[in-house]
């Protein structure tokens, strides 16, 4: 199954404190969930990275690791994705997580993430 996680950021940098606030929130996501968590390639036995960096995790693999749940704070932007953001005005990621365990912690932490930077950030699903 194909489900998908998009989201949408105005900011190529988000701001720190809250960046700061969100990567707590999220930690806490993870501590309170049982569902197990890998690095963004899904590596048995590797945690999640979720740092002052960046936000990159994925289920366990083989079986429960689908596409890496990546958000960066400070995002690098190649020629064309300026120029895409220029036509629009917003920066486009997503994660196909094809409903398996981890698309618990990235809708999760997705909603924290329109919470907390508001109307700099758009989150939708298919």
């Amino acid at each position: 199954m194909g489900f998908t996680r998009y989201w949408h950021r105005k900011d190529v940098e988000l701001d720190e404190s809250l960046w700061r606030e969100f990567i707590a929130r999220v930690n806490k996501i993870i501590d309170e969930s049982d569902v197990p968590l890998a690095d963004g390639e899904g590596t048995p036995g590797t945690n999640p990275r979720v740092d002052m960096k960046e936000i990159w995790l994925n289920g366990v693999g083989p079986d429960d690791d689908h596409e890496t749940f990546y958000i960066p704070r400070v995002l690098e932007i190649e020629d064309y994705e300026q120029e895409i953001f220029n036509r629009r005005g917003y920066y486009f990621a997503f994660c196909k997580t094809a409903r398996k365990p981890y698309d618990a912690i990235v809708r999760k932490s997705l909603l924290v993430f329109k919470e907390i930077f508001g109307e700099q950030v758009d989150i939708s699903s298919d």
